[in-house]
């Protein structure tokens, strides 16, 4: 183990926010590793489907207990084993997001952070005059998030998307510690 992964390692350990943020080939799955297990509880590793499967190799290479570690995998959730790490995939978590709420997670590392990053927040779905008077009564309610206003050419409702950045953020809003880790910087666009 290298100095600066030492180092790296220190620096985020005593924060509840960090970035790691170092090439190809560094040694970030060592430490997302090392991170978690310095933090109080279960920990949550999210990254892409290739990411997870180097990271469940290095969990079995660098973890004594071959249980600490268990993958929260496919589009049907079912009641994990108790772990000290859950790993999973950016393609499954809106799949998963109900059960690793209940996880009762002390830290989130998101691998390749970038993943992340949805530009989609809102579907728009036209709505004719009825509705809007409806809406204007409160004999009709939207869903939670959603909204309505006019547009040209006409009325739209306007209903927030479950995305992996939607559900990203609400992960990383209900767990006290979070990690972001990296190695391809990317600036701060969208499609």
């Amino acid at each position: 183990h290298t100095e600066y992964q030492k180092l790296s390692l220190l620096f985020c350990v005593n924060r509840a926010g960090s970035f790691l943020i170092q090439p190809p080939g560094s040694g970030k799955s060592l430490q997302e590793i090392a991170w978690l297990l310095a933090t109080k509880g279960p920990g949550l590793l999210v990254a892409s489907a290739k990411g997870r499967e180097t990271l469940r190799r290095e969990c079995k290479r660098y973890l004594r207990d071959p249980g600490a570690a268990t993958a929260l995998e496919g589009f049907t959730p079912y009641d994990p084993p108790k772990a000290r790490i859950y790993l999973t995939t950016y393609e499954v978590l809106a799949a998963w997001k109900k059960q690793i709420l209940a996880l009762g997670l002390d830290a989130v590392v998101f691998d390749e952070i970038h993943r992340a990053k949805d530009g989609r927040r809102y579907e728009a779905t036209p709505i004719g005059d009825d509705d809007v008077r409806a809406l204007e009564r409160g004999t009709r309610r939207l869903p939670p998030g959603a909204f309505w206003k006019e547009t040209d050419p006409g009325p739209v409702v306007f209903s927030r998307l479950v995305t992996t950045a939607s559900v990203s953020a609400e992960i990383a809003h209900r767990v006290p510690r979070r990690l972001g880790a990296t190695a391809t910087l990317l600036p701060n666009v969208t499609d």
